[in-house]
């Protein structure tokens, strides 16, 4: 379920923060750091990293990260209009107040799940 909650908010979150990050450009391709892949082992003194030389892990690098998270932060408290209370309130409410509403739906407190939808 919370994989459903999260699907209706990517679009407008995750992929317009993408768009945003990569066409500003926030990041670039030298922002991105290639390592090699750790994996968990699990032995009798507990578990243990090890190193996967045939796998590579890609991530982003300090500077490009705090601004992709910049941009996040920005936009998950930018003020949009929510139908359910009738009211403006942030992304980030909004995220809580779906997820109480999928509560009340799974109680039988609500008739059906309304999913949040940008207009």
């Amino acid at each position: 379920m919370a994989l459903d909650l999260i699907e209706e908010f990517r679009p407008v979150i995750a992929d317009s923060i993408v768009l945003f990050a990569v066409n500003r450009p926030l990041v670039r391709l030298q922002d991105f750091e290639e390592v090699p892949f750790k994996k968990k082992i699990d032995n009798p003194a507990g578990i243990v990293n090890v190193l996967d030389t045939n796998k590579r892990a890609v991530y982003l690098t300090g500077d490009a990260r705090n601004s992709f998270l910049s941009a996040y932060e920005y936009r998950v408290n930018e003020l949009v209009y929510y139908p359910n209370l009738d009211e403006q309130t942030t992304y980030r409410n909004i995220f809580q107040l779906q997820a109480y509403h999928m509560a009340r739906v799974i109680l039988g407190e609500d008739k059906q799940y309304r999913p949040f939808i940008v207009r």
